[in-house]
């Protein structure tokens, strides 16, 4: 899971590796966020 947040972070600059460690256990809702962000 850790891996694919680390892949989303490269392709959409918008957050730091801190705040995807603290958010990690939380990945899925995560990245679906940041994909609306990006949208």
């Amino acid at each position: 899971m850790l891996a694919r947040l680390n892949r989303a972070r490269e392709e959409l600059k918008l957050v730091s590796l801190g705040e995807l460690d603290i958010l990690s256990g939380d990945g899925h809702q995560y990245l679906r966020s940041l994909l609306d962000k990006a949208n």
